[in-house]
Protein backbone atom coordinates (compact mmCIF):
# COMPACT_ATOMS: atom_id res chain seq x y z
CA UNK A 1 0.00 0.00 0.00
CA UNK A 2 0.99 3.62 -0.40
CA UNK A 3 2.49 5.37 2.59
CA UNK A 4 -0.37 7.00 4.48
CA UNK A 5 -0.55 8.57 7.90
CA UNK A 6 -3.79 6.89 9.00
CA UNK A 7 -5.66 3.64 8.39
CA UNK A 8 -8.14 5.44 6.14
CA UNK A 9 -7.29 5.19 2.45
CA UNK A 10 -10.52 6.89 1.41
CA UNK A 11 -14.00 7.23 2.81
CA UNK A 12 -17.30 8.75 1.73
CA UNK A 13 -20.60 9.53 3.44
CA UNK A 14 -23.92 9.67 1.57
CA UNK A 15 -26.94 11.52 2.92
CA UNK A 16 -30.62 10.76 2.33
CA UNK A 17 -30.55 13.37 -0.46
CA UNK A 18 -27.64 11.49 -2.13
CA UNK A 19 -25.23 14.25 -1.20
CA UNK A 20 -21.69 12.83 -1.01
CA UNK A 21 -19.08 14.00 1.48
CA UNK A 22 -15.49 12.81 1.47
CA UNK A 23 -14.28 11.87 4.94
CA UNK A 24 -10.97 12.14 6.74
CA UNK A 25 -9.65 9.95 9.56
CA UNK A 26 -10.35 12.49 12.27
CA UNK A 27 -14.01 12.53 11.36
CA UNK A 28 -14.15 8.73 11.18
CA UNK A 29 -12.57 8.39 14.62
CA UNK A 30 -15.00 10.86 16.17
CA UNK A 31 -18.12 9.27 14.64
CA UNK A 32 -18.16 5.49 14.97
CA UNK A 33 -21.36 5.28 12.93
CA UNK A 34 -23.17 7.59 10.51
CA UNK A 35 -26.47 9.28 11.28
CA UNK A 36 -29.68 7.32 10.72
CA UNK A 37 -30.33 9.23 7.49
CA UNK A 38 -26.82 8.54 6.17
CA UNK A 39 -24.60 5.66 5.12
CA UNK A 40 -20.91 5.53 4.41
CA UNK A 41 -18.10 3.52 2.89
CA UNK A 42 -14.69 3.35 4.56
CA UNK A 43 -11.72 1.77 2.80
CA UNK A 44 -8.91 1.02 5.25
CA UNK A 45 -5.32 -0.18 5.17
CA UNK A 46 -5.30 -3.57 6.89
CA UNK A 47 -1.65 -3.19 7.96
CA UNK A 48 -2.02 0.31 9.43
CA UNK A 49 -1.16 0.89 13.08
CA UNK A 50 -4.22 1.53 15.20
CA UNK A 51 -6.74 -0.13 12.90
CA UNK A 52 -7.34 -3.05 15.24
CA UNK A 53 -8.16 -0.72 18.14
CA UNK A 54 -10.66 1.14 15.97
CA UNK A 55 -12.32 -2.06 14.71
CA UNK A 56 -12.72 -3.39 18.22
CA UNK A 57 -15.04 -0.49 19.13
CA UNK A 58 -16.88 -0.52 15.79
CA UNK A 59 -20.58 -1.16 16.16
CA UNK A 60 -21.45 -4.83 15.59
CA UNK A 61 -17.84 -5.88 15.05
CA UNK A 62 -17.15 -8.72 17.44
CA UNK A 63 -13.85 -10.48 17.89
CA UNK A 64 -14.74 -12.83 15.02
CA UNK A 65 -15.25 -9.89 12.65
CA UNK A 66 -12.10 -8.07 13.79
CA UNK A 67 -9.91 -11.15 13.35
CA UNK A 68 -11.39 -11.86 9.93
CA UNK A 69 -10.83 -8.27 8.79
CA UNK A 70 -7.16 -8.39 9.84
CA UNK A 71 -6.29 -12.00 9.01
CA UNK A 72 -3.19 -12.31 6.83
CA UNK A 73 -4.47 -15.02 4.51
CA UNK A 74 -8.08 -15.97 3.93
CA UNK A 75 -10.25 -17.62 1.31
CA UNK A 76 -13.42 -16.08 -0.13
CA UNK A 77 -16.39 -16.65 2.16
CA UNK A 78 -19.44 -14.93 3.63
CA UNK A 79 -20.44 -14.99 7.31
CA UNK A 80 -23.69 -13.57 8.66
CA UNK A 81 -22.99 -11.99 12.03
CA UNK A 82 -25.21 -9.86 14.27
CA UNK A 83 -26.92 -7.23 12.10
CA UNK A 84 -24.51 -7.49 9.18
CA UNK A 85 -22.33 -9.86 7.23
CA UNK A 86 -18.64 -10.35 6.59
CA UNK A 87 -17.61 -10.89 2.98
CA UNK A 88 -14.11 -11.91 1.85
CA UNK A 89 -13.41 -11.50 -1.85
CA UNK A 90 -10.42 -11.93 -4.14
CA UNK A 91 -9.32 -10.10 -7.28
CA UNK A 92 -6.48 -10.57 -9.75
CA UNK A 93 -3.28 -8.71 -8.95
CA UNK A 94 -2.69 -6.34 -11.88
CA UNK A 95 0.08 -4.31 -10.23
CA UNK A 96 3.29 -4.01 -12.31
CA UNK A 97 5.64 -6.91 -11.71
CA UNK A 98 2.98 -9.04 -9.99
CA UNK A 99 1.49 -12.35 -11.07
CA UNK A 100 -2.28 -12.38 -11.69
CA UNK A 101 -2.71 -15.63 -9.75
CA UNK A 102 -1.29 -13.88 -6.67
CA UNK A 103 -4.78 -12.59 -6.01
CA UNK A 104 -5.37 -9.61 -3.75
CA UNK A 105 -7.77 -9.91 -0.84
CA UNK A 106 -10.57 -7.50 0.01
CA UNK A 107 -12.59 -7.93 3.21
CA UNK A 108 -15.90 -6.17 3.78
CA UNK A 109 -17.95 -5.72 6.95
CA UNK A 110 -21.43 -4.66 5.83
CA UNK A 111 -24.27 -3.33 7.97
CA UNK A 112 -27.42 -1.38 7.12
CA UNK A 113 -25.66 1.98 6.99
CA UNK A 114 -21.97 1.23 6.70
CA UNK A 115 -19.47 -0.68 4.56
CA UNK A 116 -15.97 -1.10 5.95
CA UNK A 117 -13.42 -2.65 3.61
CA UNK A 118 -9.81 -3.53 4.35
CA UNK A 119 -6.91 -4.57 2.14
CA UNK A 120 -3.13 -4.78 2.28
CA UNK A 121 -2.43 -4.24 -1.41
CA UNK A 122 -3.82 -2.09 -4.16
CA UNK A 123 -7.32 -3.11 -5.24
CA UNK A 124 -8.43 -1.54 -8.51
CA UNK A 125 -12.09 -2.27 -7.80
CA UNK A 126 -11.89 -0.04 -4.72
CA UNK A 127 -10.29 2.68 -6.83
CA UNK A 128 -13.15 2.38 -9.33
CA UNK A 129 -15.62 2.89 -6.50
CA UNK A 130 -13.65 5.88 -5.21
CA UNK A 131 -13.77 7.44 -8.70
CA UNK A 132 -17.51 6.79 -8.84
CA UNK A 133 -18.00 8.65 -5.55
CA UNK A 134 -15.84 11.55 -6.73
CA UNK A 135 -17.85 11.82 -9.96
CA UNK A 136 -21.21 11.59 -8.13
CA UNK A 137 -22.05 8.34 -9.91
CA UNK A 138 -21.65 5.98 -6.96
CA UNK A 139 -24.21 3.33 -5.98
CA UNK A 140 -27.10 4.64 -3.94
CA UNK A 141 -27.20 1.92 -1.29
CA UNK A 142 -24.92 -0.12 0.92
CA UNK A 143 -25.84 -3.21 -1.05
CA UNK A 144 -25.04 -1.33 -4.23
CA UNK A 145 -21.49 -0.84 -2.97
CA UNK A 146 -21.14 -4.59 -2.46
CA UNK A 147 -22.50 -5.41 -5.93
CA UNK A 148 -20.35 -2.67 -7.52
CA UNK A 149 -17.12 -3.99 -5.98
CA UNK A 150 -18.05 -7.59 -6.83
CA UNK A 151 -18.75 -6.69 -10.43
CA UNK A 152 -15.43 -4.88 -10.82
CA UNK A 153 -13.48 -7.72 -9.22
CA UNK A 154 -15.06 -10.32 -11.49
CA UNK A 155 -14.73 -8.08 -14.52
CA UNK A 156 -10.96 -7.92 -14.16
CA UNK A 157 -10.68 -11.70 -13.88
CA UNK A 158 -12.28 -12.18 -17.31
CA UNK A 159 -9.40 -10.75 -19.43
CA UNK A 160 -6.89 -12.86 -17.51
CA UNK A 161 -8.86 -16.05 -18.23
CA UNK A 162 -9.24 -15.07 -21.91
CA UNK A 163 -5.47 -14.54 -22.13
CA UNK A 164 -4.88 -18.00 -20.63
CA UNK A 165 -7.20 -19.52 -23.25
CA UNK A 166 -5.28 -17.77 -26.02
CA UNK A 167 -1.93 -18.96 -24.64
CA UNK A 168 -3.20 -22.53 -24.47
CA UNK A 169 -4.64 -22.33 -27.99
CA UNK A 170 -1.25 -21.17 -29.25
CA UNK A 171 0.58 -24.02 -27.49
CA UNK A 172 -1.89 -26.59 -28.84
CA UNK A 173 -1.58 -25.22 -32.37
CA UNK A 174 2.21 -25.44 -32.25
CA UNK A 175 2.04 -28.98 -30.88
CA UNK A 176 -0.54 -30.28 -33.37
CA UNK A 177 0.30 -28.46 -36.60
CA UNK A 178 3.85 -27.13 -36.32
CA UNK A 179 5.23 -30.11 -34.36
CA UNK A 180 6.80 -27.64 -31.96
CA UNK A 181 6.64 -29.04 -28.47
CA UNK A 182 6.16 -26.57 -25.61
CA UNK A 183 8.81 -26.27 -22.95
CA UNK A 184 7.99 -28.45 -19.95
CA UNK A 185 8.74 -25.65 -17.49
CA UNK A 186 6.52 -23.30 -19.49
CA UNK A 187 3.62 -25.76 -19.30
CA UNK A 188 4.15 -26.30 -15.57
CA UNK A 189 4.17 -22.54 -14.97
CA UNK A 190 0.98 -22.22 -17.03
CA UNK A 191 -0.79 -24.90 -15.01
CA UNK A 192 0.37 -23.28 -11.77
CA UNK A 193 -1.22 -20.01 -12.88
CA UNK A 194 -4.52 -21.73 -13.71
CA UNK A 195 -4.60 -23.58 -10.40
CA UNK A 196 -3.73 -20.40 -8.50
CA UNK A 197 -6.71 -18.59 -10.02
CA UNK A 198 -9.09 -21.48 -9.55
CA UNK A 199 -8.05 -21.83 -5.91
CA UNK A 200 -9.92 -18.61 -5.09
CA UNK A 201 -12.49 -18.34 -7.87
CA UNK A 202 -14.30 -21.56 -6.92
CA UNK A 203 -14.85 -20.58 -3.24
CA UNK A 204 -15.71 -17.03 -4.33
CA UNK A 205 -18.47 -18.47 -6.48
CA UNK A 206 -19.80 -20.41 -3.51
CA UNK A 207 -19.60 -17.32 -1.30
CA UNK A 208 -21.69 -15.27 -3.76
CA UNK A 209 -24.28 -18.04 -3.97
CA UNK A 210 -24.60 -18.03 -0.18
CA UNK A 211 -24.71 -14.21 -0.07
CA UNK A 212 -27.56 -14.02 -2.59
CA UNK A 213 -29.54 -16.62 -0.66
CA UNK A 214 -28.95 -14.81 2.64
CA UNK A 215 -32.04 -12.92 3.77
CA UNK A 216 -31.38 -9.59 5.46
CA UNK A 217 -32.31 -5.92 5.18
CA UNK A 218 -28.94 -4.86 3.76
CA UNK A 219 -29.42 -6.18 0.23
CA UNK A 220 -32.43 -5.10 -1.81
CA UNK A 221 -33.79 -6.95 -4.82
CA UNK A 222 -31.82 -4.84 -7.30
CA UNK A 223 -28.60 -5.59 -5.41
CA UNK A 224 -29.33 -9.30 -5.52
CA UNK A 225 -30.00 -9.12 -9.27
CA UNK A 226 -26.67 -7.39 -9.85
CA UNK A 227 -24.91 -9.91 -7.64
CA UNK A 228 -26.66 -12.65 -9.62
CA UNK A 229 -25.19 -11.26 -12.85
CA UNK A 230 -21.73 -11.23 -11.29
CA UNK A 231 -22.30 -14.78 -10.05
CA UNK A 232 -23.26 -16.00 -13.54
CA UNK A 233 -20.12 -14.35 -14.89
CA UNK A 234 -17.99 -15.94 -12.18
CA UNK A 235 -19.53 -19.38 -12.77
CA UNK A 236 -18.64 -19.13 -16.45
CA UNK A 237 -15.06 -18.12 -15.57
CA UNK A 238 -14.78 -21.04 -13.13
CA UNK A 239 -16.00 -23.42 -15.85
CA UNK A 240 -13.54 -21.91 -18.34
CA UNK A 241 -10.71 -22.41 -15.87
CA UNK A 242 -11.76 -26.03 -15.34
CA UNK A 243 -11.71 -26.56 -19.10
CA UNK A 244 -8.33 -24.83 -19.42
CA UNK A 245 -6.96 -27.00 -16.63
CA UNK A 246 -8.18 -30.18 -18.32
CA UNK A 247 -6.77 -29.10 -21.70
CA UNK A 248 -3.43 -28.23 -20.14
CA UNK A 249 -3.38 -31.59 -18.37
CA UNK A 250 -4.11 -33.41 -21.63
CA UNK A 251 -1.36 -31.46 -23.37
CA UNK A 252 1.06 -32.32 -20.57
CA UNK A 253 0.08 -36.00 -20.78
CA UNK A 254 0.56 -35.93 -24.55
CA UNK A 255 3.99 -34.34 -24.14
CA UNK A 256 4.98 -36.95 -21.55
CA UNK A 257 3.64 -39.77 -23.75
CA UNK A 258 5.60 -38.55 -26.78
CA UNK A 259 8.78 -38.30 -24.77
CA UNK A 260 8.18 -41.75 -23.29
CA UNK A 261 7.61 -43.18 -26.78
CA UNK A 262 10.83 -41.55 -28.02
CA UNK A 263 12.77 -43.03 -25.10
CA UNK A 264 11.20 -46.46 -25.67
CA UNK A 265 12.15 -46.30 -29.36
CA UNK A 266 15.75 -45.57 -28.48
CA UNK A 267 15.81 -48.33 -25.88
CA UNK A 268 14.32 -50.74 -28.44
CA UNK A 269 17.08 -49.94 -30.93
CA UNK A 270 19.70 -50.46 -28.25
CA UNK A 271 18.06 -53.77 -27.27
CA UNK A 272 18.14 -54.98 -30.89
CA UNK A 273 21.78 -54.03 -31.25
CA UNK A 274 22.55 -55.87 -28.04
CA UNK A 275 20.60 -58.92 -29.24
CA UNK A 276 22.63 -59.01 -32.47
CA UNK A 277 26.02 -58.58 -30.84
CA UNK A 278 25.46 -60.77 -27.78
CA UNK A 279 25.90 -64.11 -29.69
CA UNK A 280 28.89 -62.62 -31.50
CA UNK A 281 30.38 -61.63 -28.17
CA UNK A 282 29.98 -65.22 -26.95
CA UNK A 283 31.77 -66.53 -30.03
CA UNK A 284 34.63 -64.06 -29.76
CA UNK A 285 34.86 -64.84 -26.06
CA UNK A 286 35.21 -68.56 -26.73
CA UNK A 287 37.83 -68.10 -29.44
CA UNK A 288 39.70 -65.62 -27.32
CA UNK A 289 40.68 -68.09 -24.60
CA UNK A 290 44.41 -68.86 -24.53
CA UNK A 291 44.38 -72.68 -24.33
CA UNK A 292 45.37 -75.42 -26.69
CA UNK A 293 43.06 -77.27 -29.04
CA UNK A 294 41.30 -74.20 -30.47
CA UNK A 295 40.00 -75.03 -33.98
CA UNK A 296 41.75 -73.12 -36.74
CA UNK A 297 44.49 -71.87 -34.45
CA UNK A 298 47.17 -73.16 -36.84
CA UNK A 299 45.32 -72.36 -40.06
CA UNK A 300 46.33 -69.22 -42.03
CA UNK A 301 42.64 -68.79 -42.96
CA UNK A 302 41.23 -69.25 -39.44
CA UNK A 303 40.62 -65.54 -38.78
CA UNK A 304 38.80 -64.98 -42.07
CA UNK A 305 36.67 -68.08 -41.55
CA UNK A 306 35.72 -66.87 -38.07
CA UNK A 307 34.77 -63.40 -39.40
CA UNK A 308 32.67 -64.92 -42.16
CA UNK A 309 30.93 -67.23 -39.70
CA UNK A 310 30.17 -64.31 -37.35
CA UNK A 311 28.84 -62.24 -40.25
CA UNK A 312 26.60 -65.12 -41.29
CA UNK A 313 25.39 -65.50 -37.71
CA UNK A 314 24.56 -61.79 -37.51
CA UNK A 315 22.66 -62.03 -40.80
CA UNK A 316 20.64 -65.00 -39.52
CA UNK A 317 19.73 -63.08 -36.37
CA UNK A 318 18.58 -60.07 -38.42
CA UNK A 319 16.45 -62.30 -40.65
CA UNK A 320 14.84 -63.90 -37.62
CA UNK A 321 14.04 -60.44 -36.20
CA UNK A 322 12.50 -59.38 -39.51
CA UNK A 323 10.30 -62.48 -39.62
CA UNK A 324 9.20 -61.77 -36.05
CA UNK A 325 8.47 -58.17 -37.17
CA UNK A 326 10.70 -56.74 -34.50
CA UNK A 327 12.42 -54.58 -37.12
Amino acid sequence: MENITSPLIYGFCVSDTQSITQLDWEHVESTMRPLDSQWRWLHLDREAVGLKDWLEVLEGATEVVVNAMLQIDTRPRVIAHNNGFLLNLRGVNLSPGSMPEDMVSLRLWVTENQVVSTCARRVLAAEDLRDAFLSNSAPGTVGGVVSFITDRLVGRIDPVVVKLQEELDEMEEKLLYENEKPNASQLISFRRTVLGLRRYIAPQRDALIELIKHEDSVLIDNDRHQLGDSLDWLIRLAEDLDLIRERAMLQHEQLVAERTDAINDRLFVLALISAVFLPLSIVTGLFGVNIGGMPGANSPYGFFILCAAMGLLALVIVVIFRRMKWI
